[in-house]
């Protein structure tokens, strides 16, 4: 089975939490949670952390790894309206040729070392034939949803069936992303034009933005 080079984005300044990537989660920096997990699996053979503070990452890291690679994030690459996908463009020259990449973020600290081995188990599955390119987590909900118009988008007003039996909808929840370098550059994005959706729990799939977001996930920390 091939090696996977993961990419982690890790900036300084955050927006709606101050310090966000370097607050104490669970007695240790949030970076350090999905790190540790990740650096664990014997299939992951590089771990590259596109960011803007290097310095402040090695003095607040609390293991040694072999694995971790920094890349310097370009200045023109730090307002925080910038596209994700110019970062692991980026950070893509790096990385060999053949390499399968995964991405995710360190504001997943309950994302589990088991899932992130299925998911990369799921993709080389998945990706034998031609039917998918790429894989990225979602959550799946069968409740009744609206467009911002108040359109139905999965129900009928007229007919309401039980939710149980409704057509399920995906949300893309930030956690995992696995892709090559042929289908990124072929797409220009992480995810390809031909994707798997890889569904995850609930309890592993808050992605910290804001406050709240940093509630439940404590709550739920595994």
């Amino acid at each position: 089975m091939p090696k996977i080079d993961v990419i982690i984005p890790i900036k300084e300044k955050s927006q709606r939490i101050k310090n966000k990537n370097f607050k104490t989660f669970n007695g240790e920096p949030l970076f350090c949670n999905i790190l540790k997990k990740i650096n664990k699996l014997s299939i992951i053979d590089n771990i590259y952390l596109n960011t803007d503070c290097k310095n402040k990452i090695e003095k607040n890291l609390n293991f040694i790894s072999k694995k971790i690679k920094f890349i310097e994030r370009d200045k023109s690459l730090l307002r925080h309206d910038i596209s994700v996908n110019l970062i692991i463009e980026s950070s893509l020259k790096y990385i060999k040729d053949n390499s399968i990449i995964l991405m995710t973020h360190v504001t997943n600290p309950n994302l589990s070392k088991k899932t992130i081995k299925k998911s990369i188990d799921t993709y080389f599955n998945i990706s034998k034939g031609n039917k998918y390119d790429s894989l990225f987590s979602v959550n799946r909900y069968q409740n009744r949803f609206y467009d911002h118009h108040l359109n139905p988008l999965n129900h009928s007003r007229k007919k309401l069936i039980q939710t149980q039996d409704l057509k399920p909808m995906f949300e893309e929840n930030s956690l995992i992303y696995i892709f090559s370098k042929k289908s990124f550059y072929k797409n220009k994005s992480r995810i390809g034009s031909k994707p798997y959706l890889f569904v995850t729990n609930k309890n592993e799939s808050t992605d910290i933005d804001d406050k709240e977001d940093w509630d439940i996930a404590k709550k739920l920390s595994i």
